[in-house]
């Protein structure tokens, strides 16, 4: 009897230590799984929170920095005479509500060098966009966009300037196009706006204009189609509509026709 009684005392005293040990098992693969999505979270915060602030940043560096007032050339280090990149956007425009080649190849050039630390790895759009005046879908007009986005590949990039254009038809493929980046919640996107105070001239008078200025940025991955070709943007529409394919470091941005 008294074996028996040992029998049973060490066979409980067994259940009860796998039992312990199951319940030590479950605890540490809990505590570990919760330091794992814990770690995982704090570094997607992370990113996220310096993206952010570099975007932010970089859109608050282009209304502060200088640009070569000689047309042609975009080093402040190589030019005796510079401005304020803004100051000189405000008085080309000003001339014919319109903006120069010359002063769209500046602001791209300048953003250009600011992003030039994430530029291998992000695609961006700057804009800048009246939304007081009512285009023929009702919602602003685009004065001014340029993209820099990834094509034949993540090293190539390839840089598109738009401007401001009276044709209706044209207004209507620029905001459906930045209207499409800017809510097809693209991978790692981005996004700082600011505002700008712009003069138009009306006769004899002057017209104080609030415009939106918009720096949108994405982890630079194209989209490829079945066939293998690049669809993220449809540049043909792009291209017919007054833009043109600039090259970083040349004077011109031909429009094509």
């Amino acid at each position: 009897m008294a074996c028996g009684k040992m029998d049973q005392r060490g066979q409980a005293a067994v259940t009860d230590a796998l039992f312990f040990l199951t319940i030590v098992a479950v605890v540490s693969v809990l505590m570990f799984t919760n330091a794992m999505g814990y770690g995982k979270n704090l570094i997607d915060t992370s990113v996220e929170y310096y993206e952010n602030t570099y975007i932010i940043s970089a859109l608050k560096t282009l209304y502060a920095v200088s640009s070569p007032l000689e047309p042609g050339e975009y080093n402040v280090f190589k030019s005796n005479y510079n401005d304020n990149l803004f100051t000189m956007l405000k008085k080309d425009y000003y001339l014919d509500s319109v903006l120069s080649n010359e002063m769209k190849i500046k602001v791209m050039e300048s953003l250009g060098k600011i992003m030039l630390p994430i530029n291998k790895n992000k695609n961006y759009l700057f804009y800048i966009y009246n939304p007081k005046t009512l285009g023929p879908v009702g919602s602003g007009e685009i004065i001014f966009a340029g993209f820099v986005i990834t094509q034949d590949g993540v090293e190539q990039k390839t840089t598109y300037i738009c401007g401001r254009s009276a044709d209706p038809e044209i207004q209507t493929i620029y905001i459906d196009n930045i209207s499409y980046y800017l809510s097809k919640h693209l991978l790692g996107q981005r996004f700082a706006e600011g505002r700008m105070s712009l003069l138009e001239k009306q006769g004899a008078d002057s017209t104080l204009v609030i415009v939106n200025t918009g720096l949108l940025v994405w982890t630079a991955t194209p989209d490829i189609d079945e066939s293998g070709t690049w669809v993220d943007l449809n540049i043909g529409s792009f291209l017919k509509s007054g833009c043109c394919v600039y090259t970083p470091g040349t004077p011109s941005c031909e429009v094509n026709s």
